[in-house]
This record gives C-alpha cells, sequence and structure tokens, in this order.
C-alpha cells in the first residue's frame, strides 16, 4: 500500500514543478492560445456573415426569375 501514497517531499516537489511549468505556460502560451482562439472566432463570424448575404442574394435571384417567369 506504500506505492500508492507518495512521500511528502516528493509533493511538495512535484508541486513545485507543476507551478514552475503553469507559471511558464501562463506567460508563454496563454496569450498565443486565446489569440488563435478568438481570430478563428472572428473568422467564423465572418463566414457567416457572407454566408447569410449569399442567401439573401439567391432569394432575390429567384424572386427575379418567378418574374420573368410569370412575365413569360
Amino acid at each position: 500500500m506504500d506505492l500508492f501514497l507518495p512521500e511528502s517531499g516528493l509533493v511538495i516537489w512535484m508541486l513545485i514543478a507543476f507551478l514552475i511549468v503553469f507559471v511558464i505556460l501562463a506567460k508563454a502560451a496563454w496569450p498565443v492560445i486565446m489569440g488563435g482562439v478568438e481570430k478563428r472566432n472572428a473568422h467564423i463570424a465572418d463566414s457567416l456573415q457572407a454566408a447569410e448575404e449569399a442567401n439573401n442574394a439567391l432569394a432575390g435571384i429567384e424572386q427575379k426569375k418567378q418574374e420573368t417567369l410569370a412575365a413569360s
């Protein structure tokens, strides 16, 4: 059962190592990751807007087609 209970010194060193890695990642990686997420979010929003505009244009063309067919 001693295999599952680490010594207190090991726990302290593991905690120190974790905190060091966490601080480094928070300073270096987190802003890059969040910038990428925001850029992707903006790209998706722009794509949705472009798709909505294309759908509206297609609806206008469909209406003109129906008017042309009705006039013929």
